[in-house]
């Protein structure tokens, strides 16, 4: 396993230190919310749910983007095989994404909106508006790498594209409409396309990646389904928003649409997974890196489950109708980001820190087996958690909606595997911190520059 051939690849650990710290934060915070479940009055003067549970999604929502764009950079970088075009502008634009980061969680105890608000992307349009610069800057950046550079492969010029995408249905959540549907309309495009679509080619192509890079697996194998992964976004991805549309005042045949088209993208990074054990079992080829392999391979299963599974079962139109706001989303929401966005990223972090020096991270973090417990805890902490939260929905859903007792009847019945949930997501915080731990560890060594 070679070590870091270009001084530019060094930028995006600033992106991973970044990411890894919000990610302890974020499960923090979600702590609270989890517990405000069960005392409701719990932190209620200075942090009341609604301030906790928005600063849990956002912060989600905002380290995840920001390993993205570290990989990002890192990928394109070692697939080229020539510096980045800017190593300044990379500094800049995460400087920006810290400002505005910062600054929309400290908005949120404020209760400062900007006349918006939105489910999912409250933050004011001033916190929305360093994004987007900080996201052109992104694009900017790796367009004029792309462009010097000698040669660029489907990998690098697939993350260009979804680069691209990420920013462009950001936008849609900018404008502010009267209309309540027309501006949950857009809003469901920055979730969805931003979001879900564009952040599953990111996912497709580090598992592609990583694949290649693991099992020594010929490129040729990973591009195509790569190919595959971006005709089924531009396929099922797009039309799957339909998910999003049921019960917002659009037309009906949304419901059909919505229904048929969904849960297709997560067929790619599992048959690119099964493509590389399958050749890694032939060319009897030994991964060392145990670490990056058990987090991938839990990215892949994960993203099943929550993408798949759990996703699917909840998106046919006749079913949402009952489940719909019900913890059962929570548990598809749970499930989906941590096992096909969180668990990947986890997976290119420990690879980059291999990167970052082999020698430090075979002696300091796989052979103190400090990853296997983080590996452990989170897994069985989010598993767990998932199926509290399933418990309650299936509970809720009963009692609310089946024998129209309303929300509060349904709460009483609930508090137990509230109570589950809340005990479990300690078990997934013990998880992330051994994982943190790993990656300050790996950061102590130097970093070597061949």
């Amino acid at each position: 396993m070679e070590n870091l051939e270009f001084k530019s690849q060094k930028i995006p650990f600033g992106y991973m230190g970044v990411s890894v710290l919000l990610f302890f934060l974020q499960t923090l915070f979600g702590l609270v919310a989890a517990a405000q479940f069960i005392w409701p009055d719990f932190t209620i003067n200075w942090m009341p749910f609604n301030v906790s549970r928005e600063v849990h999604i956002n912060l989600l929502l905002f380290w995840m983007l920001i390993g993205f764009m570290g990989a990002t950079y890192f990928i394109t970088v070692d697939e080229i095989k020539e510096e980045l075009y800017s190593a300044k502008l990379a500094a800049i634009q995460l400087i920006l994404l810290v400002v505005a980061g910062v600054g929309a969680v400290v908005s949120y105890f404020f209760q400062y909106y900007g006349n918006q608000g939105l489910e999912w992307v409250e933050a004011a349009p001033v916190f929305d508006w360093i994004i987007v610069v900080a996201a052109l800057i992104w694009i900017f950046n790796l367009g004029f790498t792309l462009k010097n550079a000698k040669k660029t492969t489907p990998i690098s010029s697939l993350l260009f594209i979804a680069s691209v995408g990420a920013t462009l249905m950001y936008l849609p959540g900018m404008p502010f409409f009267k209309d309540m549907v027309v501006q949950d309309y857009f809003r469901w495009w920055v979730i969805h396309y931003s979001v879900e679509a564009t952040w599953e080619m990111f996912d497709s192509i580090i598992v592609g990646y990583l694949v290649i890079k693991l099992f020594n697996l010929p490129k040729e194998k990973i591009y195509r389904w790569l190919y595959i992964e971006v005709a089924t976004i531009l396929g099922s991805g797009i039309l799957g928003m339909g998910h999003h549309y049921f019960w917002i005042g659009t037309p009906k045949y949304w419901l059909w649409v919505g229904s048929i088209f969904s849960a297709l993208e997560v067929i790619p990074p599992i048959g690119m997974m099964i493509e590389g054990f399958l050749f890694a079992r032939k060319s009897e080829v030994k991964v060392e890196d145990k670490a990056t392999l058990y987090w991938l391979l839990i990215g892949t299963v994960g993203a099943f489950l929550g993408l798949g599974l759990l996703g699917g079962a909840i998106t046919w139109y006749s079913v949402n109708f009952w489940e719909h706001g019900t913890q059962m989303t929570a548990a598809h929401g749970h499930m989906a980001f941590f096992g096909a966005f969180a668990a990947v990223e986890i997976a290119f972090i420990y690879y980059a820190l291999s990167r970052l020096n082999k020698e430090n991270y075979f002696n300091k973090i796989l052979n103190s087996k400090r990853w296997e417990w983080g590996f452990w805890l989170m897994n069985l902490g989010m598993i767990l958690m998932v199926s509290a939260l399933v418990m309650a929905g299936a509970i809720q859903i009963y009692i609310s909606r089946v024998m129209a007792q309303g929300y509060v009847a349904a709460q009483e019945h609930m508090t137990p595997w509230y109570a589950a949930r809340f005990v479990t997501g300690f078990i997934f915080f013990a998880g992330v911190l051994a994982y943190a731990y790993d990656f300050i560890v790996g950061m102590r060594g130097n970093c070597k520059v061949d």
